[in-house]
């Protein structure tokens, strides 16, 4: 499930039957609707929250279900038991220390979105980086197999400048040349 926002409202994105359904959460009434393209949700949700605004506003109607700030937590007895005793280590309530780990985990979204950015830029500059080593590498190993080329051509009485980005063929068979009598184009 995917979720969108829009003035404060949330709803749920469901892919069903070749179709994407929009539902309003957090609230008394029933607001559903559907699209048949991704580009499309965000849009009818607005479309959707502005019209449930407009309806609530005419019959002076609170358009949200309001939250008591308070909720049931089911937790498997042992899980209870674990939560309970650690809450008293740290000498807290229950109910603290569940508010303290919700606060925890919100914070965490946070962080772990802030590390995501940081490690996606240090990615990027490591890519960049390399990719930068390699073409210095590639030019450095393209100016050692050019000298290569031009000395082998010196010694054999062919014109250098004359075959330098012209005679193409020329130097690839000169590499073949050397590729095949086993000179070493580099150190």
């Amino acid at each position: 499930m995917r979720t969108v926002k829009y003035k404060g409202f949330q709803a749920s994105v469901e892919f069903d039957e070749n179709a994407l359904f929009i539902k309003v959460l957090h609230i008394d009434d029933l607001l559903i609707a559907q699209v048949d393209n991704a580009s499309e949700v965000q849009k009818e949700f607005e479309v959707l929250i502005d019209a449930y605004l407009a309806d609530c506003a005419e019959l002076g109607k609170e358009p949200t279900k309001p939250f008591k700030g308070s909720f049931n937590v089911r937790l498997t007895p042992a899980r209870h038991r674990r939560v309970a005793m650690q809450a008293a280590d740290e000498g807290t309530s229950l109910n603290n220390w569940v508010r303290d780990a919700i606060d925890e985990k919100l914070q965490c979204g946070k962080l772990s979105k802030r590390l995501d950015g940081v490690f996606e830029k240090q990615n990027d500059n490591l890519q960049q980086h390399i990719q930068t080593q390699w073409a210095k590498r590639v030019a450095k190993d393209f100016d050692v197999f050019e000298y290569a080329v031009q000395q082998e051509l010196i010694r054999s009485d062919h014109d250098w400048e004359g075959a330098r980005g012209y005679d193409t063929g020329a130097i690839s068979s000169m590499a073949a040349l050397m590729h095949s009598s086993g000179k070493k184009l580099h150190g």
